[in-house]
């Protein structure tokens, strides 16, 4: 049994497929500045190239935007504010590339792109929440090669950051969460992964809703622990919660909760329970109020 891992990305704008909305992501993402404001059309094909997972041309047209990138923070040197303007998008399309060799496991191109970012960063005003951006995707290649304090290490100095702006009760800080307790998951410190999950698990709650699409992502989240620690009855539990959701959300038939409804099954035959699975689900959902 394989369960789909989510990492819930809220913060920044990244350019993702649709499935993310549905928060049914199946790896951990990275995550792209906010470049909707800039006009240069080569960030728009790059983008367009990123959703299709066509990296290397993604990284071609981020490549070309940069040059031009240059070329208009050489124009505005010594006009003041307008120079900080062009400066911050430089560094800005810096990330994105990192990114982009990110998705390509180049990731010491990728380390060099956020160093040379927050070098630019460091001379501007820059707010707190671009290095916080740069911290989650250096936190991404260190768990991405195995290095899980590395990673522990980068991504704690993002939720640090997410803890005070926006603060502790937004999305963002939940995406830190769930990133941290999937460090925890894989070095198999199960007892952290839950904490880390129930974390993100009350934010969502309190700040999307019981029903919104990526509090049953969570749900999902903390099910694959308790599936990898064995206790099935537990992460039964939890795939039961996010089907009723997408149950109401999205509807019997729809991919994500017939997804759910077999990874429930799979899960269920590891209880040895001798009732016939759609007798059991069909009796769960009438005595939760489903």
């Amino acid at each position: 049994m394989v369960f789909s891992v989510i990492i819930l990305v809220f913060k920044f704008r990244h350019a993702e497929d649709e499935k993310s909305a549905a928060g049914t992501s199946p790896e951990p993402q990275p995550i792209l500045p906010n470049l909707e404001h800039h006009a240069d059309k080569n960030l728009r094909m790059a983008e367009s190239f990123y959703v299709q997972r066509n990296y290397t041309k993604a990284l071609e047209h981020y490549e070309k935007a940069y040059e031009k990138q240059e070329e208009a923070l050489k124009a505005a040197q010594g006009k003041g504010k307008s120079g900080d303007i062009q400066k911050k998008a430089l560094a800005d399309i810096l990330v994105s590339k990192g990114v982009m060799r990110l998705r390509m496991a180049q990731y010491e191109a990728a380390n060099n792109d956020f160093t040379e970012a927050e070098s630019v960063y460091g001379q501007l005003s820059a707010g707190e929440r671009d290095y916080a951006l740069i911290y989650h995707n250096r936190g991404f290649v260190f768990n991405e090669q195995g290095d899980y304090d590395k990673a522990l290490e980068w991504y704690r100095k993002a939720l640090d950051i997410d803890e005070k702006v926006p603060g502790k009760d937004h999305p963002d800080t939940a995406t830190t969460y769930n990133n941290i307790a999937l460090v925890y998951k894989d070095q198999g410190k199960y007892e952290e992964a839950l904490e880390g999950y129930r974390k993100a698990l009350d934010i969502v709650k309190k700040v999307l809703g019981k029903d919104h699409p990526h509090t049953a992502a969570t749900y999902d989240n903390i099910a694959s622990v308790y599936q990898a620690q064995g206790k099935y009855e537990e992460a039964l539990e939890e795939l039961l919660k996010a089907y009723r959701i997408r149950f109401r959300t999205f509807g019997e038939t729809h991919q994500f909760t017939k997804g759910t409804r077999n990874d429930m099954e799979t899960v269920y035959r590891k209880t040895r329970n001798p009732k016939p699975f759609p007798e059991w689900l069909a009796e769960a959902m009438r005595s939760r109020n489903a």
